[in-house]
């Protein structure tokens, strides 16, 4: 068949047309395949719970949360509130920090709130966080070793301090308590010996010395630590006759002098220690297989001793000195007034962190650790506050969290206290 010359001729146009047609057709494909795709995202993050994004350790700005998630996460201290607590307008308006958990993620977080009332302020979220410093003024925390990151509270500004100088490598699991002037931070290593932790110094980052994690600082410079020789009998009771000694430690040289070394039947275990006095207990027996029967076969004494532990003197348990000793009796007088209405037969519960108001110690604020007896609803701790000269007046829940601490900051003449 023959055609017109006409419809099998390509005239120009039509090659500019078919040109301009190939290479706008992928492009405007393209645009519409993105419109769509955000179209699907928005709808989709419609129905997605909130999720918050993962922390930027320079992060400054704080987002705030709503303090009515803490409603539902007091459900089960609910008892806890039988009258509107008085509060006085200076411990109303005071500012406190405390922990939580993501549910999300997992990560620690640290959460400010500016006054008792107030909505919570989250400070930062990271993989792990250290206690609080010995003047309550900063925290550190980490994500991924070898950095840290330090965290005044008072400025809301952290930072960065790289670990190194670790013969082995200075990865680390988590960052842990300071020195008392705040020039050292210990962290722990996952192939650590047990009960071991690294000291390093901040901000330079550089390793000091390895440490027992049972330890009590002196003063600046030197500390008083537990230690574990290994003896031949390794079925010693952890706990009592474990095998344990403690020694004296200076730093930063990690110059260090044992104390008291165990032996097969006399064994030593740290209690704790001030600026002058070092207090520990003795244990004997008279066979080492005794340990296995431990403490009924072990006869045990108390002790104190100077810095060189020369002259120990023997004393009574009860006049061991004890940091934590006034909150535990604390803790036994707040359970002890809870109201009749939390009952124990339904409830189980536990008082953890207790902290004294800086400018006026009878007022706590503490976390109440409590959960179903079933444990088919398990709650996460609880915050509340209280006067301990007037329990019935000012008990109050403050929200869900643990580990609460007043916010403490560095006045010009160098005292720490209220903001």
């Amino acid at each position: 068949m023959h055609f017109p010359k006409e419809l099998t001729t390509v005239a120009p146009l039509s090659k500019v047309l078919t040109l301009i047609m190939f290479i706008s057709l992928p492009i405007i494909g393209f645009f519409l395949g993105m419109k769509y795709q955000t179209f699907l995202n928005r709808n989709t993050a419609q129905s997605m719970p909130e999720i918050m994004p993962s922390y930027q350790p320079s992060l400054i700005p704080s987002p705030t949360i709503s303090s009515n998630s803490s409603l539902q996460a007091t459900q089960l201290c609910k008892d806890i509130i039988t009258t509107k607590a008085i509060i006085p307008d200076n411990i109303k308006n005071s500012s406190f920090v405390y922990r939580s958990v993501d549910k999300i993620s997992g990560k620690e977080e640290l959460l400010l709130k500016q006054t008792i009332g107030s909505p919570s302020q989250l400070l930062l979220s990271a993989k792990a966080i250290s206690d609080f410093s010995f003047d309550g003024t900063k925290v550190a925390y980490m994500d991924s070793a070898p950095t840290i990151f330090i965290y005044d509270i008072s400025s809301q500004k952290a930072n960065s301090v790289q670990l190194h100088g670790k013969k082995g490598g200075d990865q680390f699991e988590f960052v842990g308590a300071w020195s008392p002037d705040g020039n050292y931070i210990s962290v722990a290593r996952p192939q650590a010996p047990p009960g071991s932790e690294d000291l390093y110094k901040v901000p330079e980052g550089y390793f000091v010395a390895t440490i027992s994690g049972i330890h009590f600082w002196m003063n600046n410079n030197m500390l008083i630590e537990g230690y574990y020789p290994v003896f031949s009998n390794a079925f010693r009771p952890w706990g009592g006759g474990e095998a344990s000694g403690f020694e004296k430690k200076i730093i930063p040289s990690g110059d260090t002098t044992i104390l008291f070394s165990p032996t097969e039947t006399v064994d030593y275990s740290l209690i704790t220690a001030d600026q002058s006095n070092i207090y520990y207990s003795r244990k004997v027996v008279n066979d080492p297989k005794d340990w296995d029967s431990y403490p009924e076969k072990a006869q045990i004494t108390f002790w104190k001793c100077n810095l060189n532990c020369s002259n120990p003197v023997q004393i009574d348990e009860k006049d061991i000195p004890n940091s934590e000793e006034k909150r535990e009796r604390n803790k036994e007088i707040i359970e002890s007034h809870l109201p009749n209405t939390f009952s124990k037969d339904q409830y189980s519960n536990q008082i953890g962190t207790i902290d004294y108001c800086p400018s006026d110690e009878n007022w706590v604020l503490f976390d109440l650790r409590c959960e179903t007896k079933n444990n088919n609803n398990r709650y996460t701790s609880t915050i509340a506050i209280v006067n301990l000269q007037d329990f019935d007046h000012t008990l109050q829940i403050i929200g869900e969290g643990r580990d609460p601490h007043w916010i403490k900051v560095t006045h010009t003449d160098g005292s720490t206290g209220s903001p």
